[in-house]
């Protein structure tokens, strides 16, 4: 296999996933998974553009789901970004709704809508990056060699119960909390 071929076929799709994701990011009604959607329905086509790149990058190889599914992390970080805009600037309330008000529509009706956008697209980076930190730490914490997770794995379903037992003994003050109890029971 031609690593060259592989590296730019990469570096192709995640330009072309961030670009897909900043179009639909900024297109109210359109989502990632309108894109994940398309991808699986004509994944055909796409492995054979891949085989453009190289013979054998295309067909049912192992690189292949590789590469398109950075294509596909890209468009969803991408659109989680550009995803700001529209839902500050279009998503604001009117006087009716104020009070479901988020912070970037208080500040847009405030005057301030490109500061809330760019406090946003901060914070959007700022979690990208101590993702891309906390990465490495947590595969070596969860899989090989600490591998926790298959540690843990025989005691998740008491942990879980513990989790279920504690936000439903958070429903216990305030009244009808019989009622509330047995509906946050249905919907955990």
């Amino acid at each position: 296999m031609d690593i060259a071929s592989t590296l730019f076929a990469l570096v192709v799709l995640t330009l072309l996933g961030l670009t897909t994701g900043m179009l639909t990011g900024l297109s109210p009604g359109l989502h990632v998974n309108n894109v994940a959607a398309f991808l699986l329905a004509a994944q055909g086509a796409w492995v054979g553009v891949l085989a453009i790149f190289s013979p054998q990058i295309g067909g049912e190889s192992e690189t292949t789901g590789i590469l398109l599914a950075c294509f596909l992390v890209a468009t969803a970080s991408s659109h989680g970004v550009f995803n700001f805009i529209p839902s500050v600037f279009l998503g604001a309330p009117t006087e009716d709704t104020a009070l479901a008000t988020l912070p970037g529509h208080r500040l847009l009706r405030s005057g301030q809508g490109a500061m809330a956008v760019a406090l946003a697209a901060r914070g959007a980076l700022i979690g990208t990056l101590l993702s891309v930190v906390f990465l490495v730490p947590l595969r070596v914490l969860l899989a090989d060699p600490m591998n926790v997770a298959e540690r843990f794995r025989p005691w998740t379903p008491l942990f879980l119960g513990a989790v279920l037992a504690a936000l439903l003994a958070a429903e216990w003050r305030g009244p009808n909390r019989v009622r509330r109890i047995l509906r946050g029971g249905l919907v955990q």
